[in-house]
């Protein structure tokens, strides 16, 4: 099953306590520390923050303990704006993958096609032969157009792989 169905819910895509993880990890804390200039280490970040996810939706919240408020609201929204990028960039990396994968049944499934095709146009109206090819080539063609629709929607993605809804800064410490 794809993550990138249209018709599927984002609490059913989206495993909350994976998303926790990856927001609390070394490669958003990195990230997190080069977007502030240094103001902190990934090691001071990943050592303050907290992280906790809804399980039954899709809303995550970030807090950061340590140093004075105002630097612990700017690390908090850092680290949720980097995590923002890591899950963009691992959403655009998944359907990059699924492109491909796509592309390569295509290739398999052209040459089946253009031989149900040649089967066809080589043999008798009513042949048993001819009628095989003609299922063949009525499967293939489903599955290309499957394909080539599932490719299509991958193009419609957003790049956004969420919001800030209530950054740090704005909260009350």
């Amino acid at each position: 099953t794809s993550l990138f169905k249209a018709d599927r819910p984002a609490s059913n895509i989206i495993d909350m306590q994976t998303e926790a993880v990856l927001a609390g990890s070394y490669s958003t804390a990195l990230l997190a520390s080069e977007n502030l200039d240094r103001l902190v280490t990934p090691v001071e970040i990943r050592s303050g923050i907290s992280v906790s996810a809804d399980e039954s939706g899709t809303i995550m919240r970030i807090r950061f303990s340590g140093q004075d408020a105002k630097t612990a609201q700017k690390v908090a929204d850092g680290v949720a704006t980097s995590y923002l990028g890591v899950r963009a960039e691992s959403a655009k990396q998944q359907a990059a993958e699924t492109t491909q994968k796509i592309d390569d049944r295509l290739a398999v499934l052209q040459p089946t096609l253009e031989s149900s095709l040649k089967t066809i146009n080589s043999t008798d109206p009513g042949s048993t032969e001819r009628a095989n090819a003609e299922a063949d080539a009525a499967l293939v063609r489903a599955e290309i157009d499957s394909l080539v629709n599932e490719r299509a929607s991958l193009f419609n993605l957003s790049s956004d792989a969420g919001e800030l809804v209530t950054p740090a800064s704005s909260s009350p410490v």
